[in-house]
């Protein structure tokens, strides 16, 4: 349930697309028992409890730990009296932690989604353009309306309705794009899939920075609930299950 690090191998922006890849390996067989066994005693409402606070935590910002202190410290359980120590709110806020950190690994597989679309969609438009490169090169030095031969005639009807089916695509393309029928209309074409190759690799680049805050800030939490979990004692494992 509960996992360490990511490994991440993020694609270049300047070259064709692949898969942004992570491993994720996990906890060390004696703590995942722990934790398991931890999230196993507590009842219902706990749960219930740990999941709405670990998600919201995890949707913010700043260091995970706190937070999931604060929000133990500041439960119904510590306003009835259930618990009283500091050895009992940190057990409360180990569930807290556990839900933050996997509702924050579910938020880095989405960004990921996310970036491996871009990337596809910006390869999609580089191979476009290279192909409307190519068809120029067949025509320099004509006149900008010379009609142009259909089988060098830049991007077909069916490229362009491929491009304005990809997932990232903008929806401004169903204008920008159009068949071309002259030269002009092909570095037309030209015109718009340069424009699009660059603002995708601006987008890229901005989603693998926030992919990798995201990452160093999950780190930062698998790492403190590694020790989290070190420091609850056996008889704080015991508090839990009491709580209704």
């Amino acid at each position: 349930m509960i996992i360490s690090n990511f490994m991440l191998l993020l694609a270049s922006p300047v070259v064709s697309a692949a898969p942004v890849a992570y491993t994720i390996p996990h906890l060390v067989p004696a703590l995942q028992v722990k934790a398991d066994r931890h999230w196993n005693a507590a009842s219902p409402a706990v749960k219930s409890w740990a999941t709405r606070q670990g998600r919201a935590i995890a949707k913010g910002s700043g260091n995970l730990y706190p937070q999931a202190l604060d929000a133990a410290s500041k439960s119904k359980w510590v306003v009835q009296g259930d618990l009283k120590g500091e050895e009992d709110i940190m057990a409360l806020a180990f569930l807290v932690m556990m839900e933050a950190s996997k509702s924050a690994q579910e938020d880095l597989k989405d960004i990921m989604k996310q970036l491996n679309e871009v990337n596809n969609t910006k390869a999609s438009f580089r191979d476009a353009h290279n192909k409307v490169k190519d068809d120029l090169s067949k025509y320099v030095g004509k006149p900008p309306s010379t009609p142009c031969n259909p089988a060098a005639c830049g991007l077909s009807f069916a490229d362009i309705e491929g491009i304005h089916h990809l997932p990232s695509t903008r929806t401004r393309h169903s204008i920008l794009l159009r068949p071309a029928v002259t030269i002009a209309d092909i570095r037309h074409q030209e015109t718009v899939l340069k424009d699009e190759i660059k603002f995708y690799d601006e987008l890229y680049l901005t989603e693998a920075m926030r992919l990798k805050q995201e990452t160093d800030r999950y780190g930062k939490a698998i790492e403190e609930l590694s020790n989290f979990m070190q420091k609850l004692s056996k008889t704080s494992e015991t508090i839990i299950p009491n709580l209704k």
